[in-house]
């Protein structure tokens, strides 16, 4: 009953994260930031937990300047990294980076996880979605993580993109405009 109940309260949770993304000009406290801070910020709170799971982190962290919502920015790798976790094995790796390239800061987190199939890749943004691959992994998922993660790259003008292997892991990319907000 205990698990339920957990289950029910991250449920609840998101559901608002997902309801605020998707609100028309979703209100976002946009500074210049680097988003390799936040992504450094964010593998350090969960390094613990990858480590537990017996995954090894790869970190690359180049400068990347955005202006964007710190706290929105920090969901965005939140959900992405425990993706990787919840859909890897022990003794695997994964891999967050951010760069610069044209006009595009981005951001990108890999695993060498479960991976997709082609079939599921067009449904992985979708509400509740789950494939039956994770379903029947015990992942204490809502089907909701990605579907937030979209609306709020969307909200800062970017884009997202998956590349996926069944049996061999997944990629996201995260594309965001290079900051023009100076300090």
């Amino acid at each position: 009953m205990h698990r339920e109940a957990e289950r029910l309260v991250r449920l609840a949770e998101d559901l608002g994260r997902l309801s605020d993304a998707q609100r028309p000009g979703l209100m976002l406290t946009k500074e210049h930031v680097d988003l390799a801070d936040i992504a450094r910020e964010r593998v350090d709170a969960v390094n613990h937990q990858l480590g537990e799971h017996g995954l090894e982190v790869d970190v690359e962290l180049r400068p990347a300047m955005v202006d964007g919502d710190p706290a929105r920015l920090a969901q965005i790798v939140d959900n992405l990294l425990s993706n990787a976790l919840r859909y890897s094995d022990p003794g695997g790796t994964v891999t967050v980076r951010t760069a610069t390239h044209d006009d595009a800061a981005l951001l990108t987190i890999s695993d060498t996880g479960i991976g997709m199939s082609p079939e599921d890749l067009p449904h992985i943004y979708e509400r509740f979605w789950r494939s039956e691959k994770s379903r029947a992994r015990v992942s204490g998922g809502t089907g909701i993580g990605l579907a937030i993660v979209r609306e709020l790259v969307r909200a800062h003008d970017g884009q997202i993109e998956v590349q996926s292997t069944a049996g061999a892991g997944t990629r996201f990319e995260v594309r965001l405009p290079l900051g023009t907000l100076r300090p």
